[in-house]
């Protein structure tokens, strides 16, 4: 069979399943690790514009408790606001 013996083909296959199986694990590594930084890089910016709305919405919250007294401030937290004493409870 063309001037080779068996033993001949069997070194050029397994040499080639070798390479295969090197290339393979190359290109799995590649891939993986370049999924797993899109998937860190999409994360990131999914908590970075929860964390922009999330301080937009204290600073709207603090623009509106800063508006209230004292009297007001009670009410608002669920308690009763004593005139004679100006406490709350």
């Amino acid at each position: 069979m063309f001037g080779l013996g068996i033993f001949d083909w069997l070194k050029m296959g397994a040499g080639a399943v070798v390479g295969a199986l090197v290339a393979g694990s190359l290109m799995w590594n590649i891939g993986f690790n370049s999924g797993e930084t899109y998937g860190l890089e999409k994360a990131k910016a999914a908590v970075e514009r929860q964390s922009n709305l999330n301080n937009q919405t204290r600073g709207e919250i603090n623009a509106k408790v800063d508006k209230l007294d004292g009297s007001a401030l009670c009410r608002e937290l669920g308690g009763k606001w004593v005139q004679s004493t100006a406490s709350c409870e």
